[in-house]
């Protein structure tokens, strides 16, 4: 191979690498920027084509679910849950034990991302950090969401490391569903979900 040949080489693995890291942890929309770099480079490169094959599958199977709650499913199994968290070894931890407890998972490493992933998706529990390094941006994402229409009736919950009482005396004033103080492990995660899952369900949303 020539020099020329190895860097691209070297480049496509980096963004398979990338991608696959981001599918790891459910960052879909990244995963797939990642993709569209490294079919760029070369669209038959097998990595890249396993890759693709592993997002549209993945990914595939989250989209059809936010659209299919969009419409109103029957039902509570396979919920989607979307986890909003700088800490991307959470990310992988909460894809790891929501899908083996039976649920649906995305996560998003910003506010930006996940503005663009719920863009694509209706899920039916959002679970954001209140602070990132840019700022309580968690509040924004809950603002957002709740000027969309689509997500409005979405239950959604705050997680973070402290919570002080006039956080969520407002928190609860604008309709922030809970609030978990972390560490939030996986388990915790899926019954706080559960539990505002059932919660919401029981009660008819007003049209």
């Amino acid at each position: 191979m020539t020099s020329r040949e190895v860097f691209m080489q070297m480049k496509i693995e980096h963004y398979v690498k990338k991608g696959e890291d981001c599918c790891t942890m459910a960052r879909y929309p990244v995963a797939r920027r990642m993709l569209d770099a490294a079919l760029a480079l070369d669209p038959a490169h097998p990595a890249t084509l396993a890759l693709k094959e592993r997002i549209d599958g993945e990914f595939g199977q989250v989209l059809r679910h936010g659209a299919a709650s969009a419409t109103g499913r029957a039902g509570q199994k396979d919920d989607l849950i979307v986890v909003v968290d700088q800490d991307e070894r959470l990310l992988t931890h909460f894809a790891d034990v929501l899908g083996r407890r039976g649920f649906r998972f995305a996560g998003a490493a910003t506010y930006e991302e996940a503005v663009e992933l719920l863009s694509m998706v209706i899920p039916d529990v959002i679970v954001s950090e209140i602070n990132f390094d840019t700022g309580a941006r968690g509040f924004d994402l809950f603002l957002w969401l709740r000027t969309n229409s689509a997500l409005t009736n979405v239950p959604f919950l705050f997680h973070a490391t402290r919570i002080d009482r006039d956080v969520m005396i407002a928190g609860r004033r604008f309709g922030v569903d809970d609030f978990l103080v972390k560490p939030v492990d996986g388990e915790l995660l899926a019954a706080a979900a559960t539990t505002v899952l059932n919660r919401r369900r029981a009660v008819p949303i007003a049209v």
